[in-house]
């Protein structure tokens, strides 16, 4: 991971936490791998990690990472710093 982000850089990300408004076409759910099926009828295979904000603060302090997450319900939004 050095290297990957310039000294004194910052991350921001956006994602969905875990909720129940619409549901998934799990694949594998252990696995957190979903289907999505395009407008076009095609379909592809997505890799899906449901966090919940305040453990992937945590979870990223526990790596290094000074980090501070914001729910949005159903996202969360955040931004980290090494």
């Amino acid at each position: 991971m050095e290297g990957l982000l310039a000294p004194d850089g910052r991350v921001f990300f956006v994602d969905e936490a875990a909720h129940g408004l619409w549901d998934e076409d799990w694949i594998d759910e252990d696995a957190g791998i979903v289907r999505r099926t395009l407008a076009g009828g095609g379909s592809h295979r997505a890799v899906k990690v449901l966090w919940h904000p305040e453990e992937l603060e945590r979870t990223m302090g526990e790596l290094g990472w000074n980090a501070s997450v914001h729910p949005a319900a159903p996202f969360y939004w955040g931004t980290a710093t090494r």
